[in-house]
């Protein structure tokens, strides 16, 4: 995956762990459909759940920084760091739609098994 490379040069720097979520429908995930932009958001939250992590940071790229982005948004007192990098836009409703339909899909359950944990 992306970070392969980076995670292990990051446990050796002090991260404590490193979970490395495969966006739905991308690389070796689960597919699932309809795809919404906010599910794959709900999925940040609900992987860390999980992972009985409160707090964390986030480095994200491309599609999943725009994913951290508003993550980060709607949950800022979950998120310590975040760093994103090229990160694109797929937000395309008005501001009152978009809000509402990130709500929802935070609430819903988690969908599919993509999350890949480092040690």
């Amino acid at each position: 995956g992306t970070f392969d490379m980076l995670a292990p040069r990051m446990l050796d720097r002090g991260a404590v762990a490193i979970a490395c979520i495969d966006m739905a429908g991308h690389g070796w995930s689960d597919r699932r459909a309809p795809y919404r932009g906010m599910d794959w958001v709900s999925d940040i939250g609900k992987t860390a759940d999980k992972l009985g992590w409160d707090k964390f940071s986030i480095i994200s790229h491309s599609l999943g920084g725009m994913t951290a982005l508003a993550f980060a948004s709607l949950a800022p007192s979950r998120v310590c760091r975040l760093i994103v990098i090229e990160a694109l836009g797929w937000m395309s409703q008005d501001s009152q739609g978009q809000l509402e339909m990130q709500r929802k899909a935070l609430e819903e359950p988690p969908k599919g098994k993509n999350i890949q944990t480092y040690p």
